[in-house]
């Protein structure tokens, strides 16, 4: 009799880990889950920020209040998902034609230290110029990305050469300033179009 208390007992606390467990992810990576899944109420993505776009201007976020816009996250020497991602934005946005222009896109770096203001301009010349790339302190685009519950890690290589493992989801944040959904390079055009004309009417 003992022996079954006890096997019961170990049953109930196995379950009430496995319970706290879920909670805990579910709260760390809302972005994993589908998007009616996760109370923007009860987790908040994003965060306010002071960073500093290509142009060697400052940029913060209160230059986006009342507008939607797209932010994702990567760094230049990247060799496949950011050039990939920024080049299906450019193409996206062209076809939003004039709309466009009610969307701002936003590319931050996660390696401050080599992603300099003018590597960025040079980088960024080849793709929409209405794309904002931003840099800034480590500790600045820490924050950023932690608000976003974004995953990346220096990877290091060769020398003093290395590189980032990260997720490379673009997340759309609406005029209001609530999480919209997500995007990613596995889409289709016509899926990221449908998309981002979403969230420009969220404008109104």
């Amino acid at each position: 009799m003992a022996g079954n208390s006890r096997k019961i007992g170990v049953v109930v606390m196995a379950i009430s880990a496995l319970l706290l467990a879920v909670a805990a992810f579910m709260a760390i990576f809302p972005n994993l889950l589908p998007h009616d899944a996760t109370s923007t109420k009860t987790v908040k993505i994003g965060a306010p920020f002071a960073l500093t776009d290509q142009n060697g201007q400052p940029y913060s976020s209160a230059k986006l209040n009342g507008k939607p816009f797209a932010i994702f996250f990567g760094y230049t020497h990247c060799p496949d998902e950011c050039p990939t991602t920024l080049t299906d934005l450019t193409q996206a946005m062209a076809q939003l034609g004039p709309d466009a222009e009610k969307l701002q896109v936003l590319f931050v770096t996660f390696d401050p230290s080599r992603d300099t203001a003018p590597v960025m301009h040079q980088y960024m010349s080849a793709f929409d110029p209405r794309i904002v790339a931003l840099t800034g302190s480590e500790a600045a685009i820490s924050a950023l990305a932690k608000s976003y519950y974004v995953y990346w890690k220096k990877v290091p290589g060769k020398g003093d050469d290395y590189d980032f493992d990260h997720s490379s989801a673009v997340y759309l944040i609406d005029a209001h300033g609530a999480y919209s959904g997500q995007m990613s390079m596995e889409e289709t055009r016509a899926s990221m179009v449908s998309k981002l004309k979403k969230l420009i009417a969220s404008a109104g």
